[in-house]
């Protein structure tokens, strides 16, 4: 006999998704280890055995290790593409054999959008991911279309399968993913999300911007980059003024919008990430306002407590090469920035043209040969070289200080404990093992480094509420720091 099948119900006029979406589902102390920047050259597993087991054993502790990939892996024997004429500020590659060697220190997930993830093009790209993906790497924000470079990553663990969501604020014109549409194919690129800076000015310097933007005679744009350093002063066009009125006339102060469309559709596969896994992590790169500035950009705290809205479990922040403040929100850790984690760009063993190129013309302003012709060749491309390993622009102690956060979540994925282990990145030792991670320790002579960096970390985020306690541990024979988050109560 066959059974009649009832008709569906009408569906309702509004589709609500039950609560219980964004909840989370882990094992009782499921462990997240979350890392800054790796801007890597070679394999480096065999000299953190010897330097830091300490570190490889806070590394092996989580099941989950997550960092952000800043740079292209690329065998130069096979690869077929060329560097992009435009760079994140350098064109950093390293040896084929980096990601499996991260691999081997526990790193299982990783972030891709970043404003270098194209240095190399949509080859070098390719070659990074498949690297990653050989590895046993899972990745997320960069594809060959802009859903591929949206959609989220997963990975299983045994107490839990993670998804990962990875854009960047900071990437050169060339770098974001678009769809193909029609007979047009898709470019490949990186997730963006995109920021207008709005300057926010006085009614007295407003008047005065829009009264020579009226005047015809300062139409020409290369005149008010010369009078402002910037591409235009056109209100509503390159550059967006503002009035503030509570600014003092002849200040300035930057306000960062982001492109709702971007935002909707990270949000939108945010949630897709988390009805399919038991936990969701979000990666941002973002260097607004500035890399010298600890400052969070005003844009950040509310976009991130909305990703938790929407699903997300923890924000992992990089990007500006130096610790930012953390956030506790509903339960979940919002780490603004976790500065670099292996930061060996001075220890590039290939450069493109494009780079040492430009450093020369920068460099030989300064140098005027006979009859005052300025002299173009100053170096060679080893001297170059050189000259990174030893000055380069990142040459104060800040860059090469950092922490690895250790976060362990009770079963719904709310915060149960995040302690903050400082690293030293080797600013003052052998030029050869500068960017290299190792645990930072207490004594006279290194004027009690780890406390010192965990004290930074605990001014940082005093504005967004969080308290930091410093504990000492003794790790063999030598002292060190370690932070702990005071959780809020829920």
């Amino acid at each position: 006999m066959h059974q009649r099948i009832s008709a569906p119900q009408q569906r309702p006029a509004t589709l609500e998704l039950k609560p219980s979406w964004r909840e989370a589902e882990v094992e009782d102390g499921f462990c997240v280890i979350a890392v800054g920047d790796i801007i890597i050259t070679h394999a480096i597993a065999h000299k953190l055995k010897r330097k830091s087991p300490e570190l490889l054993d806070i590394l092996s502790r989580g099941d989950v290790v997550v960092g952000n990939y800043e740079g292209s892996a690329i065998d130069l024997k096979t690869y077929d593409g060329h560097p992009e004429a435009e760079s994140g500020f350098a064109w950093l590659i390293s040896d084929p054999d980096a990601p499996a060697d991260l691999a081997s220190l526990g790193f299982n997930l990783m972030a891709r959008a970043n404003n270098h993830a194209l240095d190399w093009g949509a080859a070098g790209m390719r070659m990074t991911n498949a690297l990653l993906d050989a590895a046993g790497i899972t990745h997320a924000g960069t594809g060959a279309s802009l859903a591929a470079a949206r959609a989220p990553a997963f990975v299983n663990t045994d107490r839990a399968r993670v998804s990962l969501i990875s854009y960047a604020t900071t990437f050169e014109a060339n770098s974001p993913a678009n769809d193909g549409l029609g007979v047009v194919p898709p470019r490949p690129g990186l997730n963006p999300l995109r920021t207008t800076p709005h300057r926010l000015v006085s009614a007295e310097d407003f008047a005065v911007l829009k009264r020579l933007n009226d005047q015809e005679a300062f139409q020409d744009h290369y005149l008010l980059k010369a009078l402002y350093g910037q591409h235009s002063v056109h209100l509503g066009m390159a550059l967006h003024y503002r009035v503030d009125p509570n600014a003092a006339a002849g200040s300035l102060r930057i306000h960062h919008e982001c492109d709702k469309r971007d935002q909707a559709e990270i949000l939108l596969n945010l949630r897709q990430a988390k009805q399919t896994s038991d936990f969701a992590i979000v990666a941002q790169h973002t260097h607004e306002p500035d890399n010298f500035t600890t400052e969070v950009p005003n844009y950040l705290p509310t976009l991130a407590r909305s990703l938790v809205d929407n699903g997300a479990d923890m924000l992992c922040g990089h990007g500006p090469h130096q610790i930012r403040g953390i956030e506790v929100y509903n339960g979940k850790p919002l780490l603004y920035s976790l500065g670099n984690f292996c930061f060996m760009d001075n220890s590039q063993q290939v450069v493109a043209r494009d780079e040492w190129e430009e450093m020369e013309w920068m460099a030989a302003e300064a140098i005027v040969g006979p009859k005052g012709i300025t002299n173009p060749r100053i170096s060679t491309p080893a001297e170059f070289l050189e000259w990174k390993r030893v000055v380069g622009i990142f040459s104060e102690p800040i860059w090469f200080e950092s922490v690895v956060a250790e976060c362990r979540f009770n079963t719904d994925g709310r915060l149960k404990e995040l302690l903050l282990h400082p690293i030293e990145l080797g600013f003052d030792g052998r030029d050869a093992e500068r960017g290299i991670p190792r645990l930072a320790f207490d004594s006279a002579d290194n004027q009690q480094q780890a406390r010192r960096i965990l004290e930074r970390l605990q001014t940082l985020s005093a504005e967004f509420g969080t308290q930091i306690e410093i504990d000492t541990v003794e790790l063999g024979q030598r002292l060190s720091s370690v932070g702990r988050v005071v959780i809020p109560a829920a």
